[in-house]
């Protein structure tokens, strides 16, 4: 459930031995510019510059202008380089603890129970029962609420400037982070990123990090609610109206900007799969109409295409696709919010 905490220090001390890393910007003078005390050390001397760091495989510390901050993912502390698995409260209080030993071995003591959130991501994955590529015209179709949406292909990002929801197939983010994916089932992973103290307060209601671990258990309806909110928020109506707005979309812009090669940019664009569980028939429909029912061999042939790619495309893989959009999105509902 929680993974990326990010924590603003009021309370900490810095040993005289320590490993951060003091940044100092210079002028074409050679003067040092835009630098301030940044802290004192343990002895009582003052440290100023531009920043102060120490990044280590479990955290991150931070100190500008702004103050001290620290972040770490608390299922990659727990787990010990890897945030695949989700942690429960136990361990993370657990993981908290090792971060603080791990800070006060570089030099930093302070007691993190104390501090104010200011992010929390918060996630759940699943097992889908089809790729991960089936769904994404469902991602593409839900708007949410005043978020804009940034499509990756394999990760869907719906933000604005106070909480993030994304979606994303977890063993390819595994892949190009070089993680050990033997075993692991295709896996898909829904977030929910609230990044600000104003925010986490408004969601949660508390944001002391010793009341994170009090109020665990409140993670997960605040979870749902965002995630419902965001991409389950469709009734049956609603999410067949949402699909066929999205594909008509799509096949303006590919009828119109394509040229002779139209439906193979169509297709490579959209994918295989997302026509065969939209349906060819209704492709058709919609040619027709921009068509204006005057060119039926047009249909013929746009048909005849399309079940060759739909051919080619069930011989080169495992199992044939016989579910609609609507499946897949009750399905996705059901494991998560339901």
């Amino acid at each position: 459930m929680l993974d990326t905490v990010k924590i603003y220090l009021e309370d900490y001390e810095v040993k005289k031995q320590n490993n951060l890393t003091i940044s100092t910007n210079y002028n074409t003078s050679g003067e040092e510019k835009n630098s301030f005390k940044l802290f004192s050390l343990d002895s009582g001397d003052e440290i100023g510059g531009n920043k102060a760091y120490c990044n280590t495989n479990n955290f991150q510390f931070d100190v500008t202008s702004k103050g001290a901050f620290l972040k770490f993912s608390v299922p990659n502390v727990f787990y010990q380089g890897n945030n695949y698995k989700s942690v429960n409260q136990d361990q993370t209080k657990d993981s908290i603890k090792v971060i603080e030993t791990d800070l006060k071995n570089n030099g930093i003591s302070t007691n993190l129970l104390n501090g104010n959130l200011s992010r929390l991501d918060m996630f759940k994955q699943i097992t889908p029962e089809e790729k991960f590529s089936n769904y994404i015209p469902i991602f593409r179709a839900v708007k949410g609420s005043q978020k804009q949406l940034t499509d990756y292909g394999t990760t869907f990002l719906w933000k604005n400037g106070v909480e993030q929801v994304t979606v994303y197939d977890k063993i390819i983010e595994m892949i190009h982070h070089k993680k050990d994916i033997s075993g692991l089932p295709d896996t898909m992973r829904f977030e929910n990123r609230l990044l600000n103290k104003r925010k986490i307060e408004q969601v949660l209601e508390f944001t002391k990090v010793n009341e994170l671990i009090k109020y665990y258990d409140e993670l997960e309806p605040a979870y749902n609610k965002a995630i419902k909110h965001q991409i389950f928020m469709l009734n049956t109506e609603e999410f067949n109206i949402a699909i066929q707005k999205e594909f008509e979309a799509r096949f303006e812009y590919f009828f119109l900007s394509g040229g002779r090669e139209w439906l193979n940019k169509f297709v490579y664009g959209l994918g295989t799969d997302a026509i065969e569980v939209f349906g060819v028939d209704n492709f058709i429909d919609l040619a027709k109409r921009k068509w204006q029912n005057k060119e039926k061999q047009k249909a013929y042939r746009l048909r005849k295409k399309l079940n060759e790619r739909i051919t080619e495309n069930t011989l080169s893989k495992r199992c044939n696709v016989n579910k609609t959009l609507l499946t897949l999105y009750n399905e996705l509902k059901s494991k998560l919010v339901a």
